[in-house]
């Protein structure tokens, strides 16, 4: 992971590019066994509540542990401290297209690939949300 992280064009894009990792990290935990995780990310936000990073993993923690009212608000409150993060734009916008707030959810989405265009995983979704509405016109795209 620090190597990916390293191979980022600049400063602010390796930390972006590392806190995705670390998300995608979290990601493939099994439901359940995020504890240490879970802990870490609390204790940094006891101490400073605007870590944006922190947010998303505590969401995407909430996503694998089926609380999604829980993932959402971390999700929005990664989103009011850091409106530009990838990472909380990209899951949040899964999360709505998931729910059924399509529309919004491939915005998200979108927003997340404009300012990234490397999220594959962002795109990924978005044909996955245009197919899952029949629309498989945009889901080329």
């Amino acid at each position: 992971m620090h190597v990916a992280c390293q191979r980022a064009s600049s400063p602010a894009s390796a930390a972006r590019r590392c806190a995705a990792l670390a998300v995608r990290a979290q990601l493939a935990m099994p439901p359940g066994d995020a504890t240490r995780a879970r802990s870490v990310a609390e204790q940094t936000l006891a101490v400073d509540p605007s870590q944006a990073e922190e947010r998303v993993a505590l969401g995407v923690i909430h996503l694998n542990d089926s609380e999604g009212g829980a993932a959402a608000m971390q999700l929005k409150r990664a989103l009011a401290v850091s409106p530009n993060s990838v990472e909380a734009l990209d899951s949040i916008g899964r999360l709505m297209v998931e729910v059924g707030i399509v529309d919004h959810g491939i915005a998200a989405l979108h927003r997340a690939v404009a300012i990234d265009p490397q999220m594959m995983h962002s795109r990924l979704a978005i044909a996955r949300a245009h197919a899952l509405l029949g629309d498989l016109d945009a889901t080329r795209e």
